[in-house]
């Protein structure tokens, strides 16, 4: 008697991943499409908006990295190079609620993690100024006929390590917190030793390296 054995086909899970858009393409190719762009917006308003841990995208790679004492160079595995300077020697705190907060994904400057804009006073108060935060920039616009009270500082954060950057990710609108880190002037990126091919610097806004994160009551 001759037995014939037949090995069973690996199955990868992105065949079954796909299994049932395959399917869907050619029962409803109309559908198929409205549900292929719907994914893509949904996947890329979930990458640049919300406050969440990607595994492996986008991270600061603190593993990987070389970084000068005093935090004022970063080299990683790729030989690319940033150089850091500060507005001062000393630390800055910034006190109050927050009304936005976003991952910054900018593959040029990684070290970039959160943009977190902090409110005092009228600028916390929904009900007396409107605010908004879009491509690293914020505006704001007063609700009542007078000049609002208080602090707005839109912070592009650049964490110490990896336990800050976890601290960071917690963070939620409406949570009252206290963010203390030394202010970045420039960063300039070198991808050789000739010269530096892109530079970051904020404008009205708070670069900062962050040491501390306080949520001091969270919404």
């Amino acid at each position: 008697m001759q037995i014939t054995e037949k090995k069973a086909e690996k199955i990868r899970m992105r065949d079954v991943f796909f299994m049932p858009l395959g399917c869907l393409l050619q029962s409803s190719p109309v559908l198929a499409l409205v549900l292929i762009i719907t994914l893509i917006f949904a996947s890329d308003y979930i990458y640049y908006n919300l406050n969440i841990d990607l595994p492996g995208y986008s991270a600061p790679s603190f593993d990987n990295w070389s970084i000068s004492q005093g935090f004022n160079e970063i080299q990683d595995e790729k030989g690319y190079t940033w150089q850091i300077t500060y507005e001062q020697n000393t630390n800055s705190n910034f006190i109050g609620t927050v009304r936005h907060v976003s991952p910054i994904r900018e593959n040029k400057f990684p070290m970039l993690s959160h943009d977190i804009l902090v409110t005092s006073v009228d600028f916390a108060d929904s009900s007396l100024v409107n605010t908004n935060v879009s491509n690293h920039h914020f505006v704001w616009v007063s609700l009542k006929d007078q000049t609002p009270t208080g602090n707005i500082n839109l912070l592009h954060t650049v964490p110490l390590n990896d336990d800050i950057r976890n601290q960071l990710l917690v963070i939620r609108n409406g949570d009252q917190v206290r963010i203390r880190g030394r202010e970045i002037y420039e960063v300039f990126f070198f991808k050789d030793e000739q010269k530096w091919n892109s530079m970051w610097k904020d404008a009205g806004c708070n670069t900062l390296l962050v040491t501390s994160v306080e949520i001091i009551s969270p919404h």
